[in-house]
């Protein structure tokens, strides 16, 4: 999904659908659902696990990404491993600026730690 151009870098965790609506409300999302006969769904039930919020910030260039690599699971939490992609010096930029978020379902009621790494891609001269 694109965004607008105000917004940051976020890793979010999300325990409850009023927290998530009000994140979807923030990024000017309405009516976020999984269309299925007869009734629309609800993204998730909270029941069962938490949302992920993976965003990357508004940047001015083409070639960057977030997402979750593998999820640890331990005794009392899970690690949830996000890889950020970025583009290295030798990247064009992308004057037009690009946006990408997502939301990722964690399958879990634990406490969840959020783990990131940086990969840079160099591109072609």
């Amino acid at each position: 999904e694109t965004f607008p151009q105000n917004t940051s870098k976020k890793l979010q965790v999300i325990d409850d659908q009023n927290e998530l609506e009000a994140v979807l409300t923030s990024y000017g999302i309405s009516n976020f659902v999984i269309s299925t006969e007869p009734e629309p769904v609800p993204l998730t039930y909270f029941a069962d696990g938490k949302v992920l919020l993976l965003d990357p910030g508004y940047v001015n260039t083409a070639g960057y990404e977030m997402e979750v690599r593998s999820v640890d699971v331990f005794a009392g939490h899970v690690r949830v491993n996000v890889v950020t992609r970025k583009p290295g010096s030798s990247c064009a930029a992308d004057s037009l600026g690009k946006g990408r978020f997502a939301f990722v379902y964690v399958p879990t009621k634990k406490d969840v730690l959020v783990s990131e790494s940086i990969e840079v891609s160099e591109c072609a001269v």
